[in-house]
């Protein structure tokens, strides 16, 4: 496999989502939670690994704040 195809498949897990992010597991929970005020439709989906287990492709994380980076200057 090719290194960026590599790369693009890190998975992260939940600790690492949030000091990725820098937001709490709180914040974290609304953003994923459609019923919630703060859902984000944009927020990168969980990815389901096992049956107690999820992780997010770490590139897409990436792509999501690199994203909220970019809208300051919209």
């Amino acid at each position: 496999m090719e290194q960026t195809n590599r790369n693009k498949m890190q998975i992260i897990k939940f600790n690492e989502l949030s000091q990725l992010t820098r937001l709490s597991r709180s914040t974290l929970y609304e953003k994923l939670n459609e019923k919630s005020s703060r859902y984000d439709k944009s927020f990168p989906k969980q990815l389901k690994l096992s049956r107690n287990a999820v992780g997010w492709l770490e590139h897409e994380v990436l792509e999501w704040l690199d994203s909220k980076a970019k809208e300051r200057f919209s």
